[in-house]
């Protein structure tokens, strides 16, 4: 349990960085008119320098072979959400609503929740091999996501979207770097770890401002939340957590747990903040998302130290 209370630490840590945030709302000095613009910093600067940070390192062919595997099971761990959520849970829904519930219970915030937790808690190593399940990510969530928001419209899903989304073009062109053994000079290199340095901070203030406007009194009224709120933080990530220990992925290649565990910490981790906005953009419940969202961060106090700490055990 000493991992458990190493994490735990950490979370509460990142908790403190998002009460900044509510702070900042309550005392006016932000407003939601503010938070997009911060957003865009995330997305199209943030997110592309910290793939391409994690990159910079020196090639290892062991760590290729780890981060083969890391795609894998993040597509393995994808794939199991995508099946139980869309198939066997969250079947039937309101409409207009059961689409956010799909994308709330599959994409979870690995982004802004999971790479703090895991640079905090296993350092630069842990952010190499996490970059995988962002990659994955990105790529379903601008493909599958949008598809199920939309619920199932004809024309919605754009794969040049999806490819050139800010965070997948950080990591084609990281990944080059690392392959072709390119590290960046000054002034270059400095300046992209530093910008990717703002992810954990500035992830975790707009985590804290959207949490400062949910009604909490209201939303924790509406049991629909739990129920869509432990598919994502408890019941999936169990599930895939005994998937990977029948495929028995630790013996796949040298520190396979230490990537299965990884893997595991970005699968548990609450639902993505893009529930809310992305909802909103494609005419879907944005509110109802941000809401699940909210539940799920605030439950991830106590449930993500603790599956973190039994993937340990189990796969390491």
């Amino acid at each position: 349990m000493e991992l458990a209370l190493i994490l735990a630490k950490q979370v509460l840590t990142m908790f403190t960085l998002m009460a900044v945030g509510v702070l900042f709302v309550r005392f006016g000095k932000i407003d939601m008119n503010g938070v997009p613009y911060i957003t865009n910093i995330l997305l199209y600067m943030v997110a592309p320098t910290l793939m391409i940070d994690s990159y910079q390192t020196a090639y290892d062919s062991v760590k290729l072979k780890g981060l083969g595997v890391a795609v894998v099971l993040s597509a393995l761990s994808h794939a199991v959400s995508i099946f139980l959520n869309d198939h066997v849970f969250l079947r039937k829904g309101v409409q207009g609503r059961i689409g956010v519930e799909r994308f709330a219970a599959i994409y979870s915030n690995a982004g802004y929740i999971a790479i703090p937790l895991i640079e905090a808690s296993f350092g630069a190593e842990g952010v190499f091999y996490a970059t995988a399940y962002l990659t994955v990510f990105n790529l379903l969530m601008w493909t599958h996501g949008v598809y199920i928001l939309n619920e199932g419209k004809k024309g919605c899903v754009s794969l040049k979207k999806a490819i050139f989304n800010p965070g997948v073009l950080g990591c084609i062109i990281g990944f080059a770097f690392f392959i072709c053994r390119i590290t960046l000079p000054a002034p270059f290199g400095p300046a992209i770890h530093y910008a990717a340095s703002m992810n954990t901070p500035l992830a975790l203030f707009v985590s804290g401002t959207l949490l400062a406007n949910i009604n909490l009194g209201r939303v924790l009224k509406n049991a629909r939340l739990y129920f869509v709120g432990i598919l994502r933080i408890i019941l999936i990530p169990a599930v895939v957590l005994g998937l990977f220990k029948i495929m028995n992925v630790s013996a796949w290649v040298e520190q396979g747990g230490f990537i299965a565990v990884i893997c595991m910490i970005s699968s548990a981790c609450p639902t993505a903040q893009a529930a809310g906005f992305f909802a909103s953009k494609y005419g879907a419940d944005g509110e109802y998302g941000s809401q699940v969202m909210a539940v799920t961060t605030l439950s991830c106090i106590i449930t993500l130290p603790l599956i973190a700490a039994i993937s340990a055990w189990v796969l390491m």
